[in-house]
């Protein structure tokens, strides 16, 4: 994927009539999964993925492919650059591949964020299931708006009584009182960010308002000195 000739070979491939998406697709994965072993992190290594799937604009693929660790991580990241809405590709995957799916993504945040697994594995009570801000920093850490997201729709899955084993159900439960006090707080944050911009735009437009004004004064002022 780093060769100076990669982009020309895999436009080639992906374009061609012999059939080979299903190739490239799984060379990407599997130069995903090998990231860790061969001294690179999987972060920079799928944004090189996305940044090609988009050239070759082949990310639609990409994301109906079976290998669910790197699709899930890869639609993650596609939404944090906008070019997917995760809610609704979560919703619809969850939709056309019931448990399994659902399954995947409880096994995708536990390998993701550790204390979810503790979480499960060994109660919520205990000290190594507790979320901190540090389990989401920016760079290259896991988005906490996806989170947020992710537990939505496993939220909905458990309420709307879908067909999944019980401990698949617990554990979602589980995760889903873990994750509420890191959210909370992130709610919170993001109102507190809301009215400082609302309050920005209302001094901004009392501000024009009063340059808007004053040159109809002068006018005023004017007409009634000279008439």
């Amino acid at each position: 994927m780093n060769h100076p000739n990669s982009a020309v070979i895999l436009n080639y491939a992906w374009h061609s009539n012999l059939n080979l998406k299903g190739v490239v697709v799984h060379a990407m994965a599997d130069w995903y999964s090998k990231a860790a072993t061969e001294g690179d992190q999987e972060h920079n290594r799928l944004s090189r993925i996305l940044d090609v799937a988009q050239d070759l604009k082949a990310l639609s693929v990409l994301l109906n492919a079976k290998a669910a660790p790197f699709v899930i991580d890869l639609a993650v990241m596609a939404s944090r650059r906008e070019y997917l809405n995760l809610d609704k590709w979560l919703t619809d995957q969850m939709r056309e591949h019931g448990e399994l799916f659902v399954k995947a993504v409880v096994g995708y945040l536990k390998r993701k964020l550790p204390p979810l697994a503790a979480a499960v594995n060994n109660g919520a009570g205990t000290p190594s299931s507790a979320l901190k801000e540090e389990h989401f920093s920016k760079n290259g850490g896991f988005p906490l708006e996806a989170l947020s997201v992710m537990m939505y729709c496993l939220q909905a899955v458990v309420q709307q009584n879908a067909p999944i084993q019980t401990d698949l159900k617990e554990a979602i439960i589980t995760m889903m009182q873990v994750s509420q006090p890191i959210l909370g707080l992130a709610r919170a944050k993001q109102q507190q960010q809301q009215q400082q911009q609302q309050q920005q735009q209302q001094q901004q437009q009392n501000a024009g308002e009063k340059l808007f004004w004053k040159p109809k004064q002068f006018l005023y002022l004017t007409f009634n000195i000279y008439f």
